[in-house]
């Protein structure tokens, strides 16, 4: 119980933090653009924006896996998304650039293959879950810790790695 409590509790946090995070970044892609010093980029931190969202949820359900000491899960979904980076980043950008729909586009074509790897990888991760989820064994009668309590050690231990995550 105090698994699946600490689980539930971080998916709901890390949802939260990712929708906020996808939203300021969306928001913001002109400054944030300008920031680092090439406003043609806003188009491309748009693209980038939703990856903020999958990435912290991906943390949620890797961690879940890892908690268990089953890697497979992660290592799977790292390969998805890396593959997933490349085929439609690749892939986007080289016909953005046969379109001749510009390089800024072409670049957020590019760098939207970051935010659909994160996607497909993500998908994959719930779907594992789910599948896990129907084989695990009935709940026991142990009594979880609190909501707040369990807040408090993510706000300590896994918010900070998941914010680093999304920053790479």
């Amino acid at each position: 119980n105090q698994v699946k409590r600490i689980f539930n509790v971080a998916l709901v946090t890390f949802i939260v933090l990712g929708a906020i995070s996808f939203v300021v970044m969306y928001i913001f892609a002109r400054p944030l653009a300008n920031w680092q010093g090439d406003v043609q980029a806003t188009l491309a931190v748009k693209a980038l924006a939703p990856a903020c969202f999958f990435v912290c949820v991906i943390s949620a359900f890797r961690g879940y896996a890892q908690g268990h000491a089953n890697m497979v899960p992660t290592s799977v979904s790292q390969i998805i998304e890396a593959l997933g980076q490349l085929v439609i980043g690749v892939g986007l950008a080289w016909y953005l650039m046969q379109a001749a729909s510009g390089t800024a586009t072409a670049a957020a074509g590019g760098i939207f293959g970051v935010t659909a790897g994160a996607g497909i990888s993500l998908i994959c991760l719930i779907v594992y879950h789910i599948r896990r989820r129907r084989r695990e064994p009935r709940i026991g009668d142990d009594r979880p810790d609190s909501v707040k309590r369990i807040l408090k050690r993510l706000a300590i231990i896994a918010v900070p790695i998941t914010l680093g995550a999304s920053i790479v």
